[in-house]
């Protein structure tokens, strides 16, 4: 042991005549297994003879053979320290001549064996008692297993580090306070916000007002109750975008049970809610199209038609309040054939050139195209035409445009619009490509049955509705003058020398003497009355709010202007005329097959009584 270390243990009580040899060695050998135990070693530079002293736990931590010491500083300098800790050292050195204080001062080495290591060097100035010299004395530690330890927990802390920032999901670290602590790119990228805005924030900071709020008492919530959580919810980018995330969260604890903060770990599951409200979607969407497929027959026209499609997708489509039907007419114009949501004279006064609406501008004239708008105000900029405020009086944000052909050309666009910004996603583009493709094959749905229908209803030749259909027109009349108690004529006609035509000039001439009449009729009669062929060469008229006298006068007037005109056919001029009877609700009959046997007996009353129309006359004009 060095002198020096001799020092301290009188230093310490332990001067000569002071206590027995054997206790003194006994302290001195105490102190030696407690320098070992901790890395400890002690040096000593007499500052007068610049000799150095160091102790046999130093050249242990040097790993240096004792014998090749010169007691000399160069020797730190030549075979331990390293070369970036020297100029360091020199500093030590040089301040130790000047008297002052070393302190605790940790350099790198080279150990004798070539390995790395690290010291911690300390030291103070005394005056040794026998002679009056100053000697610095001082200790040094090894810390190379504690440097190892500390850069292998670097080097794992940097892997970890690593290892977060390549995760795909986010990770995130708050404080017992809230603030974030770490959170690895995933995260940055998902919420849009730059690295430095994030780290030393709570979620207040970060996150709009609402979900902070959301946020804030789930984490509260979760470190009262010291455990773990996992909760579905949205995150909402600087940009706007919506992500559908799991979180996943635990409370992070010391090693006395104390929390530390919360970890959390986010799922992305937009894709996977996207998928799922696609196929939710597309089957609700399916479910309509089959409900309409199955009452298609209930719609008398297509506006109407439109105007329940219309209803029954913003039912689908949340916060979508409002929508319309745009129909091209004229090639170049649009018009809104049928709206909800918006203000129905604003509505019915729309117009708007077809080249100024913004789904020819962003298609560039491709107008079977789904046109999905995030934000109206980005097109508000270039817009040419008017784009119309909802019926409160607020300015749609996001729009859905469906197309809809006949099966050849775009006539119809179906516009779902939203009062709030990027309220539409991928998957509504897709229940919209699907729309594209089956509302046409409604419409022609729609007009196969109309075509059935009017086939069922009409009579080929003329137009004019047939039998099976006027009965049923009359019943419902029946029922609506028994109701209201007004007046009802039922009328029943025959052409007079159908027969004789057919006979003498073909079918055909015949033909054309029936399509006489039935024009003849429709042309001086209310539209509001009804007109039906039954028969051969019999009609059906039924005037509602006539009185009989008033009926008798119309047909009468009509008998009189078809017999003073020519009839011409096939090269054949002749004239024709007409015999009819009237019935009348309820003084005649009070049902259908009453009213209709009462005006057939007068009909042949009233043909009996003009018998001096002669078919010899009719064929003496057919010649002519």
């Amino acid at each position: 042991m060095p002198a020096e270390n001799e020092d301290a243990l009188r230093l310490n009580g332990y001067r000569e005549g002071e206590g027995s040899a054997l206790e003194f060695e006994h302290a001195r050998e105490m102190l030696r297994n407690a320098m070992t135990l901790t890395g400890l070693g002690i040096w000593s530079w007499n500052l007068t003879t610049l000799f150095v002293e160091l102790s046999e736990e130093v050249f242990a931590i040097f790993r240096q053979d004792p014998a090749a010491f010169d007691g000399t500083v160069d020797y730190m300098f030549d075979h331990v320290l390293h070369p970036s800790a020297r100029k360091a050292f020199s500093e030590v050195l040089h301040a130790i001549t000047l008297g002052e204080p070393v302190g605790r001062r940790e350099f790198r080495i080279v150990r004798g064996d070539g390995s790395d290591g690290w010291i911690r060097f300390s030291g103070s100035i005394i005056r040794r008692l026998e002679t009056g010299e100053r000697v610095a004395v001082g200790s040094i530690q090894d810390l190379t297993q504690e440097r190892l330890h500390d850069q292998q927990f670097e080097e794992n802390l940097r892997l970890l580090d690593t290892l977060l920032g390549a995760m795909p999901n986010p990770v995130f670290f708050k404080d017992r306070q809230g603030i974030y602590q770490f959170c690895n790119d995933a995260f940055l990228e998902m919420i849009g916000v730059p690295r430095e805005e994030v780290i030393g924030h709570t979620v207040h900071g970060v996150a709009g007002s609402t979900m902070a709020r959301v946020y804030a008492q789930a984490d509260a919530d979760l470190m009262a109750s010291g455990g773990s959580q996992m909760y579905e919810s949205q995150i909402r980018s600087s940009t706007g975008v919506v992500r559908d995330v799991i979180f996943n969260k635990a409370v992070v604890k010391a090693l006395d049970g104390t929390p530390l903060g919360i970890v959390g770990v986010v799922q992305d599951v937009t894709e996977r809610k996207a998928t799922e409200r696609h196929l939710r979607m597309l089957h609700q969407v399916k479910d309509v199209m089959l409900r309409m497929n199955h009452g298609i027959f209930e719609y008398p026209d297509l506006s109407v038609f439109f105007g329940d499609l219309l209803a029954r997708l913003l039912e689908l489509y949340q916060d979508c309040a409002q929508g319309c039907v745009l129909e091209i007419v004229d090639t170049d114009s649009m018009r809104i054939l049928r709206s909800i949501g918006y203000d129905t004279k604003a509505s019915g006064d729309f117009r708007l050139k077809l080249q100024d609406s913004f789904n020819w501008q962003l298609t560039e004239g491709r107008m079977d195209r789904v046109v999905l708008i995030d934000d109206m105000d980005v097109v508000r900029q270039d817009a040419k035409g008017e784009i119309l405020l909802n019926a409160r009086g607020e300015a749609i944000q996001s729009v859905l445009s469906i197309p809809v052909s006949d099966g050849e050309q775009v006539h119809w666009i179906i516009s779902i619009d939203s009062t709030r910004k990027n309220r539409f996603r991928k998957e509504d583009r897709l229940v919209a490509d699907y729309l594209c493709d089956e509302i046409p094959i409604l419409i022609r749905m729609f007009h196969l049955h109309a075509r059935t229908l009017s086939l069922s209803r009409t009579d080929p030749l003329t137009g004019l509705i047939n039998r099976g259909y006027a009965e049923a027109i009359l019943d419902d009349r029946i029922r609506t003058a028994r109701r209201s108690g007004a007046a009802l004529q039922v009328a029943m006609l025959d052409m007079d020398g159908l027969k004789r035509i057919n006979d003498l000039h073909g079918h055909l001439t015949g033909d054309g003497y029936l399509l006489a009449l039935a024009r003849h009729l429709e042309q001086s009669i209310r539209s509001s009355d009804v007109l039906a062929r039954i028969g051969g060469d019999e009609f059906l008229a039924v005037f509602s709010d006539t009185s009989r006298a008033d009926a008798e006068r119309i047909l009468g007037n009509i008998r009189t202007s078809f017999a003073a005109q020519d009839v011409e056919c096939r090269g054949i001029t002749f004239r024709g005329s007409f015999s009819f009877g009237l019935a009348s609700f309820p003084e005649d009959a009070d049902n259908r097959d009453g009213l209709l046997h009462a005006a057939d007996r007068r009909m042949y009353e009233d043909k009996g009584m003009r018998r001096d129309w002669r078919a010899d006359q009719q064929t003496e004009d057919a010649g002519r």
